[in-house]
């Protein structure tokens, strides 16, 4: 190794032995000059305050003349410059000046030491002397004199006792860095060749691993450089690409649909993607979380224990909070860990649920009126009576009736769900569609009150407007109690809201969230005795949809079910419209 490199460090290392011993020196000076400077302060403080109380023993006769010769005592004493100053700036007493000459020092007032003694109680100055010539430092106080003047008593010393305190110092800081230096000199020099030894090593290492052209140079250092560069870009390739991969990686998992967890080999979350956070949630999915505190389902926990065991396993379970249907596949790693791939057929559940009950629903739905129209055929076949003839041939228009009504809300029905119910948005009057809907409404002995503006309009299709009206009124006349009543109510504010109220028995909460459902009733045999077809609710919510609104079901007070629906609104209604009252079985008025 060239003794370049070696004379590079060796300069180096005095010049760091250097810095450090003059930044040390520094420090320590500036230790020292505090602790003296704050050592003077509080000696000069006390002898102030003593000054004062000393002051405050004189006689109002001997002031002011008698306080030169106490300045000169206390003086003497403490080997300090006492000065007392009073209320108008002249010195009184000083005793280091004859008194004599008391009467051609200056205003004392602007000393800065007085200044702030007055504001603030303890005045505290350093800076040169004009009538000593030397630099001191000053601590004043007030003091009040017999007169009733505040007066100042001012403390000083001289500092070139500090200053030379600081020089001895100085000198052995120099002496003691001088020996350092002999001292670093010898250190740097060994230092620097074991350093040197162990980059020779270094430069044949690097060498064997680099390509031979791209370590070349004059000396080693600059072979050592080259050999870092080719390995500085290999290592920078490799890095770019186990990069690339991982962010191809990444976007592949978060892109999934399917919930996919990584646990270590400790058992410890280490990948979840946005699908398994959304999936579990609440549950904390936090990477680094163990097991024991991940999740909140047992059997999920007992299929991750088994994958961290090395067992893959397959499964459905059902997850508790969130509510969900999963499917469920768990393979160990190589390495120790388990990866879990969540698939949530919970829709899918339920989709097969519903075609499975709508499938046995329209069967039996079905089944009922064909049944009886072939059963009340053949009795019209065999039979003579007439009477016997009327009533049969009544039972085969009723039950024709409620087939042909069956088969019309389904095909009501699947033309809306396949999208291919035309919408055509346009302004509609409110009270126009509930008189025409009334007059669709059969005659079963409810008393029919309306209470709609008049001037209430709503922006939605009117003929899906009016079938929606017809099902909620005729639901409600048929659960409606006997001789009972029925209100339709609407109002228009930011919105259009819409309500038909029954005072039947209503419908309870365990019920609410399923009548909506196709063929779902809450009493099958009244709804059956009454004609309902069991999809009529079905068709409001999805006609309701689809003009852009919302139905929901609420309790009628002070009994009976409320049926609101929301729908945007036209404009303001700000006049109330007189009531209408329709009595359905008694005729219309």
């Amino acid at each position: 190794m060239p003794s370049s490199l070696r004379s590079r460090l060796f300069v180096v290392s005095l010049c760091l032995v250097a810095l450090a011993m003059v930044a040390g020196g520094a420090v320590l000076e500036f230790s020292l000059r505090s602790s003296l400077m704050e050592m003077v302060e509080v000696e000069l403080t006390r002898s102030a305050r003593g000054a004062r109380e000393t002051l405050r023993t004189l006689p109002e006769s001997s002031w002011p003349a008698g306080v030169q010769g106490m300045a000169n005592r206390l003086g003497e004493a403490t080997q300090l410059r006492l000065t007392v100053i009073d209320s108008n700036g002249s010195v009184v007493g000083d005793s280091m000046v004859d008194e004599e000459e008391l009467a051609e020092l200056d205003d004392h007032r602007s000393r800065p030491e007085v200044i702030e003694a007055l504001e603030q109680g303890l005045g505290v100055s350093q800076r040169h002397s004009s009538t000593l010539g030397q630099d001191m430092l000053y601590i004043a106080v007030p003091v009040a004199a017999p007169s009733g003047d505040t007066a100042v008593v001012r403390a000083a010393k001289p500092l070139e006792h500090v200053h030379a305190l600081i020089w001895a110092q100085r000198r052995w800081v120099l002496l003691s860095g001088f020996v350092g230096v002999l001292v670093a000199t010898g250190m740097s020099w060994l230092s620097t060749f074991w350093v040197t030894a162990g980059l020779r090593q270094l430069v044949v290492r690097s060498r064997a691993l680099a390509r031979p052209d791209d370590a070349s140079g004059p000396d080693e250092l600059e072979m050592l450089s080259g050999s870092l560069d080719s390995l500085s870009e290999a290592l920078e390739a490799t890095v770019r690409e186990l990069a690339d991969e991982r962010h191809r990686f990444r976007s592949v998992l978060d892109g999934m649909a399917e919930a996919t967890l990584t646990l270590d080999s400790r058992g410890y979350l280490d990948i979840a993607n946005p699908a398994a956070r959304d999936l579990l949630a609440p549950a904390p999915l936090t990477i680094g979380t163990p097991l024991e505190e991940l999740l909140g389902d047992e059997s999920l926990k007992r299929m991750l224990e088994a994958g961290l065991g090395g067992t893959s396993v397959t499964d459905s379970i059902e997850l508790v909070n969130p509510e969900r249907c999963l499917d469920v596949s768990i393979s160990p790693l190589e390495r120790g860990g388990c990866i879990a791939v969540l698939h949530d057929v919970t829709d899918l559940r339920r989709l097969e649920r519903v075609r499975r009950d709508f499938v046995a629903n329209v069967s039996h739905e079905l089944r009922t009126p064909v049944q009886a129209l072939r059963a009340t055929a053949e009795l019209l076949i065999g039979s003579v009576d007439e009477e016997e003839r009327a009533w049969l041939t009544d039972t085969l228009v009723r039950n024709s009736s409620r087939l042909g009504s069956l088969v019309s809300d389904l095909l009501d029905l699947s033309s809306i769900e396949a999208g291919q119910y035309p919408m055509r948005p346009e302004a509609v009057q409110i009270l126009g569609v509930v008189q025409e809907a009334l007059a669709a409404v059969p005659d079963r002995g409810r008393t029919v009150t309306v209470q709609v503006p008049a001037d209430a309009y709503a922006w939605c299709d009117a003929r899906a407007l009016g079938q929606v009206v017809v099902n909620l009124v005729d639901n409600a006349t048929r659960h409606a109690a006997e001789s009972g009543a029925v209100v339709i109510w609407a109002h228009v504010d930011a919105e259009l809201r819409l309500e038909v109220r029954d005072d039947g028995e209503g419908i309870s909460e365990e019920h609410r969230s399923r009548v909506f459902e196709r063929f779902y009733r809450v009493d099958a045999g009244h709804s059956r005795t009454h004609g309902g077809t069991g999809l009529g609710l079905s068709i409001v919510r999805h006609l309701v949809s689809e003009m852009g609104g919302v139905v929901s079901i609420h309790d009628a007070e002070p009994r009976g079910t409320c049926m609101r629906l929301t729908l945007p609104a036209l404009q303001k209604s700000s006049v109330v419209a007189p009531v209408d009252v329709v009595d359905v079985g008694a005729g219309r008025q």
